[in-house]
């Protein structure tokens, strides 16, 4: 379930969780910059897309395979049509979901 919400993250348009292209550039108010009350673009695509790649990096991290291989060894199935989550089943949804239709 969790890799499932990790994939729909990956494709912010489709999944809806960015703003349309018309509303674009946004303007922002900081009291950050060297001067008060500036005015500046924000490039939401950009840290959008700053959003995603991390979550790839962690999610094909070594310490986060390890994890879930580390995991796969502690499963005990009910019973023999019990299906269990293994670290092949992550890899292969992880990477099917994000080149099954090919990255942006």
């Amino acid at each position: 379930r969790a890799l499932s919400t990790v994939l729909r993250i990956l494709r912010l348009e489709e999944a809806g969780l960015l703003p349309p292209a018309e509303n674009s550039p946004f303007m922002v108010w900081t009291e950050d910059m060297p001067i008060a009350g500036y005015v500046a673009s924000l490039d939401v695509k950009q840290s959008a897309q700053q959003v995603v790649t991390g979550l790839l990096l962690e999610a094909l991290s070594p310490f986060r395979v390890l994890q879930v291989y580390r995991a796969e060894q502690f499963q005990i199935p009910k019973d023999a049509s019990s299906m269990m989550f293994r670290c092949s089943d992550y890899l292969t949804e992880l990477v099917s979901g994000v080149l099954g239709k090919g990255l942006d």
